[in-house]
């Protein structure tokens, strides 16, 4: 489904460099698991046209020899939502002395949310395909559903076309790439699956934010925290407490921006709370 995951498995008959899934410009590797078998997740990006989405098995051998196969999959069209946010002095007054230390050549708060809302974003999306390299070569999770934050309204959706609007001007536009669920403030956010720590800390326009690695290139992303309860490194059990709920970063109130992102690359995380999907679309493939 655009904006959503895919799975695959294959088999190489000889000893391999590299091996994985293409996807336009992206190359997503495959882990070789215990079967011999080579297994990997792929992205079917929100913003591709279906008709351009053409998923191809790549693997290059020792000697830089370069295979490629396709295999069947079935592209399934999104549309997503335009939202429109208008920009306060107020909401830039209060946000915007988190990023002081960051941005320190102007104290023009319209500024800076500017360079956030675009620098910093795409420095952020540097940093979460870096970090997917230190996704373990294994499965961390229990292959059950993901947890959802408990008793929460969904608020911004995944893929929501935002227009940004200050003093009835439109000065910017960008995508949420995750979905925002808001509870009672300061509502204690759980692990929504098993896995290890590897980020804690501030993170640009999802200000506090948890980092969670599920294996082969799988993490959940929590952000826009107030409080963080672990530390890189540490392994976490499914729904364990990792953090409060709060409004750091770009968040204009109390909620929790949840994501799930494949090899740094945020996708939709409706699909990971079904377990039918995560059976079929998954599991099926191991």
């Amino acid at each position: 489904r655009q904006g959503g995951v895919g799975a695959v498995s294959f088999s190489v008959n000889e000893n391999t460099e590299s091996a994985g899934v293409v996807v336009g410009d992206e190359f997503y590797p495959a882990t070789k698991l215990d079967n011999g078998k080579y297994f990997g997740l792929y992205v079917f990006p929100y913003n591709m046209d279906p008709k351009n989405f053409v998923p191809k098995v790549k693997v290059t051998d020792k000697a830089g020899n370069v295979g490629v196969a396709s295999f069947r999959y079935q592209a399934i069209p999104r549309k997503f939502r335009d939202d429109k946010l208008n920009i306060s002095d107020g909401f830039l007054e209060s946000k915007m002395p988190q990023y002081y230390n960051i941005i320190t050549d102007t104290r023009d708060n319209l500024q800076i949310y500017l360079r956030v809302n675009n620098d910093i974003r795409r420095q952020n999306s540097v940093f979460l395909k870096e970090l997917a390299q230190k996704s373990a070569p294994t499965m961390l999770w229990d292959k059950k559903a993901f947890l959802r934050l408990p008793n929460a309204a969904p608020r911004a959706g995944f893929g929501d076309h935002r227009t940004y609007y200050y003093q009835n001007r439109e000065i910017d536009q960008q995508t949420h790439m995750g979905v925002d669920l808001a509870s009672l403030e300061g509502a204690p956010v759980p692990a929504a699956n098993t896995g290890k720590v590897v980020f804690a800390g501030f993170l640009g326009i999802y200000g506090e934010t948890v980092i969670i690695d599920h294996g082969l290139g799988l993490q959940t992303l929590y952000s826009h925290l107030r409080q963080i309860d672990v530390k890189v490194g540490q392994d976490i059990k499914k729904g364990e407490i990792r953090g409060k709920t709060g409004v750091s970063g770009l968040a204009a109130g109390d909620h929790l921006h949840f994501g799930v992102l494949v090899f740094g690359q945020e996708t939709s995380p409706i699909e990971w709370w079904d377990q039918h999907w995560i059976d079929d679309n998954i599991l099926s493939k191991l």
